[in-house]
């Protein structure tokens, strides 16, 4: 499916210097595309299926994770 909803613990970048993230929040893929990440859910998008994955971490993958942050 290309379209659904994850919710949890958001972890992702704004930019190649800017990691970012957002507790109990929800990130949004429609058509293979990230439409963004919510703290609240955006009702236009109510209609698609929510893993939930509350108290867990989720980061994109297939990136570069490397980073020398402590």
């Amino acid at each position: 499916m290309n379209s659904f909803i994850i919710k949890g613990d958001i972890c992702c970048s704004a930019d190649k210097n800017t990691l970012l993230t957002y507790e109990d929040s929800f990130a949004v893929c429609e058509d293979g595309k990230c439409r963004g990440v919510f703290r609240d859910m955006p009702g236009r998008y109510s209609g698609l299926p929510l893993h939930d994955y509350s108290g867990m971490l989720v980061m994109p993958g297939m990136v570069d994770l490397h980073t020398h942050a402590p």
